[in-house]
């Protein structure tokens, strides 16, 4: 196996939002999802996904994949709990912190099972050689 020896840097932070709404109960990746964040053409390292509700939400939840360009991959569930929003109790939020390495041009791509609706926003490094 030929080594590289050019180093890989990553460059400075990025983020990725997405607005989800539409439901979808699907553990496949089929139907609705949404793309929070897309590695460039050196591949990129995602460091955490946040969620914010803009609604009340009910108990369900809210899905991660790896898009590879042909296949969905799901990652990670994360549980949404029923939560009244008000002027004192704040919509539901959430972070999943990870640690992922994204090969080129493979995305980030998330859904929600309730027809709920949600920001989305993965952090991530872009690596350039």
């Amino acid at each position: 196996m030929a080594i590289n020896s050019t180093p890989i840097f990553t460059k400075a932070p990025e983020l990725g939002p997405v607005e989800i709404a539409t439901a979808n109960s699907s553990l496949t990746g089929s139907g609705t999802v949404g793309t929070a964040y897309t590695a460039g053409a050196d591949g990129a390292f995602v460091h955490r996904v946040w969620f914010k509700a803009l609604v009340t939400t009910t108990a369900g939840m809210l899905r991660i994949f790896v898009y590879d360009g042909a296949a969905y991959w799901l990652l990670h569930e994360e549980p949404i709990p029923a939560v009244t929003k008000s002027a004192t109790v704040p919509a539901w939020e959430g972070v999943w912190e990870c640690r992922l390495r994204l090969e080129a041009s493979h995305s980030i791509r998330v859904s929600t099972e309730k027809a709920e609706t949600f920001h989305v926003m993965a952090e991530a490094e872009s690596l350039t050689s």
